[in-house]
């Protein structure tokens, strides 16, 4: 409502020119509009909400027995302060909601001693028998075990609807409630931050008006996950959800001795690299982009390279890479800036992550984090830790070694690390996807498939292995950016060849495999009739974007999803062995340990646990590899799976 005039409503838009240069905004525009229309031929009644702040005890107690004992779902919400719970939301539907303080906004104790406990009492009584209703709930979660020492079921996570439903599509509580609420009001700057100045009953306010905005979401979304067709995919993320959760709090253990050693190793290996750098160019501040961005462009005198979305002059990553294939002469000096800044990022990021205070290293995992429904991770809910999915394994760079940070990561007493891995899965999924005969008969025969594609493609020029450079690496990147639409120019850009060379690199790949052509083709013309792309597990993508913008990212969600609910299938399945304690998911690998004693046992019955059935025609099954260590996840070597009880 406009405050000066209450009887009018205003509805901010996003501005019809944006869209134009943004499209994948337009329906958000055409929403808006649609609510303007609808306020002109029916001008809203004000909403009635009941919200219940400053309660006393008897009516806390009384509204949390109220909670307890209602058939229909109930929405929570905690507001958080000082790695504490501040404030805890109850909503009993769309307009009815209490907001039970545990701080004032003083820092005060809210309660008396005796009265909180008895409160914490009830709502742990509550919370394991009513089914809860929450927007990305994970947080909260790791604050009610944590806070409140129980681990209640959660029913239905707003966030992670919104998700299955419309993968890549914004879905926090503000955004969701500007689509499925009757009158939706912007509130969400309220309480974002607990401010002393605004006072606590309107930070209340806020908490208990995110519960009944969540119930009024979760009702809408309840029908609509209906008629789209995707409740099943829905109810497999809500699965995912206990165990995702068990394996955040549960975190993993870190050698200090190693991290140490580990942080030791970057600070050596950066001064190397600034003494290699200090003898090629002088004395320049490799992290100061100005400096970076000076020695390049007018040092050397290189054309600017200007960044794709930002139109700004840069010297970044992309920058650099581009730099050192076009000029080999400065391919020393770009590739030892670029291992510089990842080496101060791994020093940052990682060897001082801060850590719990039990010696573990915890994360947040995402279940809704990527379009393709492989989670991210960053930071605890508490601060410690942080994203944990690209921890580097060390290998040999162009200049020196990079360190290992894996091996910081280390098994508990008695267990060993293991981790295991769909390597090369996206291409079995493109192989099924094109139903391509030579394809899936190398990958069933065990062959290593880029040597198979290199002698394909270049014959005796390959060697008789399939693995003479430069051919298996031309193979190699590109067939995998052939098949995810990758156009001639882009091949010849990635492979250093003349156009005529890729497209004759292209023409000759889709002549030996024509099904690969005609999968490209299936694509296109179902998202362009239905801006819609799904894979076997019924998962789906819409597209908002122009057309003509989104063909090579529906080639290449296909397999990604794929194999992402594949892993995070196999993560559900194997949970059920109480001997495997997941720590991380990371990408299309999954790590956990296991007891020593009977680990050849524990190993053989996880292999079974971990086979997942993709339902093609004809059906696939990714074979996962399998690597262990007593010592550290940096150590772990690969070895075969046992069989028949036999290690």
């Amino acid at each position: 409502k406009c405050k000066s005039n209450p009887n009018l409503w205003v509805i901010p838009v996003i501005a019809p020119d944006t869209t134009m240069r943004m499209y994948n905004l337009r329906y958000m525009c055409v929403h808006d509009f649609k609510r303007v229309k609808d306020y002109l031929a029916n001008p809203p009644v004000p909403e009635q909400k009941i919200l219940h702040l400053a309660p006393n005890f008897e009516q806390a107690m009384g509204f949390i027995r109220r909670a307890a004992w209602q058939d229909t779902p109930v929405t929570i919400d905690l507001e958080t302060r000082a790695r504490n719970i501040d404030c805890i939301g109850i909503g009993l539907n769309k307009a009815e909601a209490m907001c039970i303080p545990f701080f004032k906004g003083t820092g005060e104790s809210y309660w008396t001693l005796e009265e909180e406990t008895a409160l914490v009492l009830a709502l742990q009584s509550m919370l394991n028998k009513v089914r809860i209703v929450g927007q990305n709930f994970q947080y909260d979660m790791q604050y009610i075990v944590r806070r409140m020492l129980t681990f209640p079921a959660v029913y239905f996570d707003t966030m992670l609807a919104q998700h299955v439903m419309f993968p890549g599509e914004p879905k926090d509580l503000g955004f969701l409630s500007s689509l499925y609420s009757a009158q939706h009001i912007y509130w969400k700057e309220d309480g974002k931050e607990r401010d002393p100045h605004i006072g606590d009953l309107k930070f209340w306010n806020y908490n208990a008006l995110d519960c009944v905005r969540t119930y009024e979401v979760y009702e809408a979304q309840a029908v609509m996950l209906e008629r789209f067709k995707v409740k099943p995919q829905f109810e497999f993320l809500m699965k995912l959800f206990p165990q995702v959760v068990l394996m955040m709090l549960r975190g993993t253990k870190i050698c200090p001795n190693r991290r140490k050693l580990a942080v030791d190793e970057l600070l050596a290996a950066i001064e190397q690299r600034a003494d290699f750098l200090h003898e090629l160019v002088g004395d320049i501040n490799f992290s100061s982009s100005p400096q970076v961005k000076d020695l390049f462009y007018n040092q050397f005198g290189l054309k600017p390279i200007k960044h794709k979305k930002t139109k700004a002059i840069t010297a970044g990553k992309e920058a650099l890479k581009q730099i050192g294939e076009e000029n080999p002469l400065l391919y020393p000096i770009t590739s030892a800036v670029m291992e510089m800044r990842s080496l101060s990022t791994f020093n940052s990021n990682f060897a001082q992550a801060p850590l719990d205070a039990d010696g573990r290293i915890r994360c947040s995992f995402n279940i809704g984090g990527t379009e393709t429904f492989r989670f991210s991770s960053s930071e605890s809910a508490f601060g410690t830790g942080t994203n944990l999915q690209n921890v580097p394994k060390g290998d040999r760079s162009t200049t020196l070694v990079m360190p290992n940070m894996r091996s910081m990561f280390v098994p508990d007493p008695g267990k060993i690390i293991c981790d295991v891995d769909l390597a090369g899965a996206d291409a079995q999924v493109v192989a099924w996807e094109a139903d391509d005969a030579l394809l899936k008969s190398a990958f069933r025969a065990g062959l290593k498939i880029h040597a198979v594609n290199s002698k394909d493609l270049f014959g005796g020029d390959a060697g008789a292995d399939g693995k003479r450079e430069p051919y298996y690496t031309y193979a190699k990147v590109g067939v995998h950016a052939t098949n995810y639409g990758a156009n001639a120019r882009t091949i010849s850009r990635a492979l250093g060849l003349t156009m005529h060379e890729a497209e004759k690199f292209q023409k000759r790949w889709f002549s030996i495999h024509p099904g690969i052509h005609s999968w490209h083709r299936r694509v296109e013309q179902g998202v362009s009739r239905t801006r819609t792309i799904s894979n076997r597990f019924g998962f789906r993508k819409v597209f908002f974007d122009r057309i003509e913008n989104v063909f090579n990212q529906a080639l290449a969600w296909v397999p990604q999803s794929t194999v992402a609910i594949n892993v995070n299938t196999s993560l559900i399945q194997a949970s059920a062995l109480r001997e495997v304690e997941f720590l991380l998911q990371v990408h299309d690998s999954l790590v956990f340990q296991i007891p020593f004693q009977n680990h050849t046992e524990t190993l053989r019955l996880l292999r079974k646990a971990l086979t997942v059935v993709i339902p093609y025609p004809d059906p696939l099954t990714i074979q996962y590899g399998l690597a262990i260590s007593e010592k550290s996840w940096g150590h772990v070597e690969k070895t075969e799976w046992p069989t028949d009880g036999r290690s």
